[in-house]
């Protein structure tokens, strides 16, 4: 939950930004801290989403998890 919380802080910074703005204060810092709370989080994620398979079923899960973390969003624009 903090890594997604650093994640969604990180993109909430890049929406506020109006006017010129520097690149390492008001870009780079951001998109650190939204590289880090995904990069965080996802591991995590994927742990909890196959817990309960067993062994012999661990790689297909594991598939449709990622499967699911790139199609959703696509799917969410229509």
């Amino acid at each position: 939950m903090i890594a997604l919380a650093a994640a969604a802080a990180g993109l909430w910074w890049l929406c506020g930004k109006d006017g010129p703005v520097g690149y390492a204060g008001h870009v780079l810092a951001p998109l650190v801290l939204v590289g880090v709370g995904l990069g965080s989080a996802v591991v995590p994620t994927t742990g909890t989403a196959t817990a309960g398979v067993p062994a012999s079923q661990a790689g297909p899960a594991a598939g449709l998890v990622t499967t699911s973390r790139q199609s959703g969003p696509s799917s969410a624009w229509r």
